[in-house]
């Protein structure tokens, strides 16, 4: 198996238990708090991944000042989009919200194919539409 199919499946399964566990946290406190909890989280991997790559080396490498400054934009944007997230677990249903917030690909794929040339083909077109679909499906009550 190729390793990005492994991390995108590890991906899913994580991202899965953070909702629960953030939807879950919420219950019993404030959004604000819950995002607190979780920056803490996200820290300790962070520091964690930083201190081995500073001891394995690997940080001794001349870096490149553009592609940080849009790696750490990158960062800012998630740590936003998290903050939103937590709000929205907080007052709404985390099966709903979830996979509501699982569309971003049809913002990186748009953006992508504007930004990067990356082709949009009409079987990406045809997942991002299946994509909403399910979106619907999953977020409406029968």
């Amino acid at each position: 198996m190729d390793m990005w199919l492994i991390a995108s499946l590890l991906v899913i399964f994580i991202w899965g238990i953070w909702g629960l566990m953030l939807k879950y946290a919420g219950l019993y406190m404030e959004w604000y708090y819950v995002y607190l909890g979780s920056a803490v989280g996200a820290f300790i991997i962070y520091a964690s991944f930083i201190a081995t790559l500073t001891l394995t080396g690997k940080l001794s490498v001349p870096l490149q000042v553009k592609p940080l400054t849009i790696a750490a934009a990158g960062g800012l944007l998630g740590a936003l989009g998290g903050i939103f997230m937590v709000i929205a677990l907080k007052t709404g249903e985390a099966s709903i919200v979830v996979p509501l917030t699982a569309l971003y690909p049809l913002v990186t794929t748009l953006a992508s194919y504007a930004i990067l040339g990356e082709p949009l083909t009409t079987r990406k077109i045809a997942g991002l539409v299946l994509a909403i679909i399910a979106v619907i499906l999953l977020s409406t009550s029968e």
